[in-house]
């Protein structure tokens, strides 16, 4: 593994730092952290500094970037920009992989080398976007059957599936011969069912056959959709595509009444929305306009008209109280009203 380099010590800007909720903003051509009151936290200092996801944002100067949490902590091992455009995913189950020469390693938040690919038995090797997700890899044999490495290299079964999803909510779909089944973290049978198609479990719930049935991680049919089933408050699928998860809230495609399907985990249909969406935050749904504008505002869900007029240019999905958008060439943040609690300086950007 290369060697660590060091990350500056931006925590030293200010005493309090722990105690902050940061998000990135852009002056100039460069990248600074805000607290929810807009106060600028970090100077812009950085030369990038990326939008958060799974609690980390990944920031970095001229030659170094690092990953850091919510509170501006520095989160696994920096690195030369050079090194990391080899990483090959955001980290996921505590672990960032790295190469290593030919093989990958898997890092903790220390910078020590939990798994290497290296471990694996001859011929057996993850894909280059793989990751670990409840402690399990895929990885794929020479013969082109899958399963899945535990972290000291054992394998969970031998390699025998035609195809393999990745582990969530402890289940993951794996291909056979005769359909998708449902496996647990032991390796056994969640459900005796086999589907015709299957989409990851999220919140204890997951899409099967061409998102017809709503199941729970026993396999359980909680909900049908279709047209055989289809009364006033239901829908019909379209694409049988999770386009987001939040807040206990799915997102499918709806083929009738067309547009962006949003249930609870019961199978309750909350709203269906036409146009470009995002993923349900703060009880908000960020969407693009209908029209020559095509500007960006806010509905919230079960409630009619818009929550926050569109009129940006960009905006992104809510996040924590805040979210970032465009309007008229500044960047800013706003709040659930619609409010500015941060714009960034007239300048070019």
């Amino acid at each position: 593994m290369s060697e660590e380099i060091e990350w500056p010590d931006i925590a030293a800007c200010t005493p309090d730092l722990d105690m902050e909720q940061l998000y990135p903003v852009q002056i100039g051509d460069r990248y600074g952290f805000i607290n929810t009151k807009g106060e600028l936290i970090i100077p812009a200092i950085l030369s990038f500094a990326s939008s958060y996801r799974d609690g980390l944002t990944q920031v970095g100067t001229q030659d170094v970037q690092c990953f850091i949490d919510r509170r501006g902590r520095k989160r696994f091992r920096c690195s030369s920009l050079q090194y990391d455009q080899g990483t090959v995913a955001w980290p996921s189950d505590g672990l960032l992989a790295v190469p290593d020469d030919d093989e990958l390693d898997f890092v903790n938040d220390e910078g020590q080398v939990v798994f290497s690919t290296a471990s694996l038995p001859e011929g057996v090797r993850p894909t280059e976007t793989t990751r670990f997700t409840d402690g399990l890899l895929p990885v794929e044999s020479g013969d082109r059957l899958w399963t899945f490495a535990r972290k000291d290299g054992s394998l969970l079964r031998s390699p025998q599936f035609l195809s393999v999803g990745e582990f969530s909510d402890g289940r993951a779909f794996v291909r056979t011969a005769s359909g998708w089944y449902a496996i647990d973290t032991t390796g056994n049978l969640a459900s005796e069912r086999s589907f015709h198609d299957a989409l990851y479990y999220q919140g204890g719930r997951a899409f099967v056959n061409s998102c017809t049935e709503m199941i729970d991680r026993g396999g359980n049919v909680v909900r049908r959709f279709g047209d055989s089933t289809r009364h006033r408050s239901e829908f019909d699928p379209g694409l049988c595509i999770l386009t987001h998860y939040s807040e206990g809230v799915y997102a499918i495609d709806s083929r009738q009444p067309p547009g962006t399907a949003y249930i609870d985990s019961t199978g309750k249909l909350l709203m269906i929305i036409r146009g470009i969406t995002g993923e349900v935050h703060d009880g908000l749904v960020r969407l693009r306009a209908e029209g020559p504008s095509g500007k960006i505002g806010y509905v919230a869900l079960g409630r009619p008209g818009w929550a926050i007029a569109p009129r940006f240019d960009h905006a992104e999905d809510f996040d924590r109280g805040l979210a970032a958008v465009e309007e008229s060439g500044r960047r800013g943040y706003i709040s659930q009203t619609g409010a500015y609690v941060w714009r960034a300086p007239f300048m070019h950007q």
